[in-house]
């Protein structure tokens, strides 16, 4: 093995060294505003949004979306539609002296927090990414993204607190920023905060009905007239939680009120919030069979199809920033990344399984299948023949 290892060593070529001009450039975009929190979100609120938004500042929608995140669902949902991309493998592909220096040089957390970050502008919108300095073998120390509160996509330009603006598409920060996502697009969680806040207002009255009728009603019948005794029947009554006790006149009487209010106040708030998050899984994950609710084989797999399908066209778009967007920076920067190209590898759980046996009959006559990976794939325990 060692061997071998000086080899590659010896043969994989060495990084080019950046610039020392072009170290010098790679000062940080400063990053000081974030986000208004909303103290009370509405839909009013949302909709003033909105329209200030249209008008290019997005500071109050923004706020909007981090506190529509809070909502538990929303951020699995959005989670399991990044994870899908995420966790992919993917390949390079280029002049086989480049390939191991390239493959150093997108190597570490840096291009994962790349990847990451980009596919939060299908959320977000407009996004942009902060590339730090270089590192020695090629790539960057860290990727983090500039606050979308400080973006104006329009104009490509960064707003500080003093008001100032800088352009992120001219020196010296066009090789260490990389913009995201389309200037007029407002991403998905546009779309997605109304859902939120009407579940959101939907749990709040259900909390609401809960405590006026969800408890019976205590009601005590006393002859009794004196106010100390009042007010220590009066104190009883309210300390009686689930171990309750009390000393009573012996002709006082307390009574249990069950409340005869109908249940169907309380299933219409389930079924708004069961509402919402149905909704929501459809806006993120095209389907909501494989996050909300069972069905028929059939049916999950058509679900599942769709959901496979959006999670393709996530890979496919995410790739091709990678290879307009990123590497060209890396290449401007003298890394050795020239002529490189990435791509994910096909999902092969996209085949359907029919499919997938008529590509290993096909095989069999010229290759041989491990028995292993024909049990895995299709259940069949496989044996070698005498």
């Amino acid at each position: 093995m060692g061997i071998v290892q000086n080899l590659l060593n010896q043969w994989a070529p060495k990084p080019k060294a950046v610039a020392a001009d072009k170290v010098a450039a790679s000062a940080q975009i400063p990053k000081t505003r974030r986000a208004a929190a909303i103290p009370e979100p509405t839909l009013v609120a949302y909709r003033s949004a909105m329209q200030q938004a249209r008008s290019g500042n997005r500071r109050t929608l923004l706020g909007l979306y981090d506190q529509a995140q809070h909502d538990a669902h929303l951020m699995s949902v959005m989670q399991q539609r990044m994870l899908a991309t995420l966790s992919r493998p993917y390949v390079l592909a280029g002049p086989a002296e480049q390939l191991a220096a390239a493959q150093d040089a997108l190597a570490g957390p840096w291009f994962m927090a790349f990847m990451r970050l980009a596919l939060r502008s299908i959320f977000y919108g407009p996004g942009l990414v902060q590339l730090g300095p270089p590192r020695p073998q090629g790539g960057f120390n860290f990727a983090t993204s500039v606050p979308e509160v400080q973006l104006w996509p329009e104009t490509q330009e960064v707003e500080l607190d003093t008001g100032k603006r800088l352009s992120y598409a001219q020196a010296p920060y066009a090789d260490w920023a990389v913009p995201l996502g389309q200037s007029t697009d407002a991403g998905l969680l546009a779309r997605a905060v109304p859902l939120v806040l009407a579940k959101q207002q939907a749990i709040g009255g259900w909390c609401k009905y809960l405590e006026v009728f969800g408890m019976p009603f205590r009601m005590a019948h006393t002859d009794l007239t004196d106010p100390d005794q009042l007010n220590r029947m009066a104190d009883m009554l309210a300390k009686m939680g689930s171990a309750g006790w009390g000393v009573f006149d012996q002709d006082d009487r307390v009574e249990f009120v069950q409340t005869n209010a109908s249940g169907r106040s309380q299933q219409g708030y389930e079924s708004l919030c069961r509402f919402a998050d149905e909704q929501l899984s459809k806006l993120i994950l095209g389907q909501t069979m494989t996050t909300d609710k069972g069905g028929s084989l059939a049916q999950a797999q058509v679900h599942e199809r769709t959901g496979q399908a959006l999670f393709r066209a996530d890979a496919r778009w995410l790739q091709d920033v990678v290879n307009t967007e990123l590497l060209p920076r890396m290449v401007r920067l003298g890394m050795p990344v020239e002529g490189v190209v990435f791509s994910f590898l096909p999902d092969e759980n996209a085949l359907p399984p029919q499919l997938k046996l008529d590509v290993v009959k096909a095989l069999l006559p010229y290759y041989r299948i491990p028995a292993a990976w024909l049990e895995q794939e299709f259940g069949i325990e496989a044996e070698p023949i005498g």
